[in-house]
């Protein structure tokens, strides 16, 4: 989804939306996705994630390891 300056992500089922996040996730700034890829990518490992029964997180290094750019 286009946010202000940027890109984030929305994990919906069905209907129902269970997350949006306008910003990349743990990085201690409210800064958006550079391009819809990156917050694509996120939004699939939070995805991932739940349907592993998994706590919705990421860290700093899964941002990196995603090879998303933080602005």
């Amino acid at each position: 989804m286009q946010v202000d300056s940027g890109f984030g992500y929305a994990i919906l089922n069905g209907k129902d939306t269970l997350i949006v996040q306008p910003f990349i996730p743990a990085v201690g700034k409210k800064r958006p996705f550079a391009s819809a890829e990156d917050a694509r990518k996120i939004g699939e490992m939070v995805l991932g994630k739940m349907t592993g029964a998994e706590l919705p997180t990421v860290t700093p290094e899964e941002i990196k390891a995603a090879g998303v750019e933080v602005q």
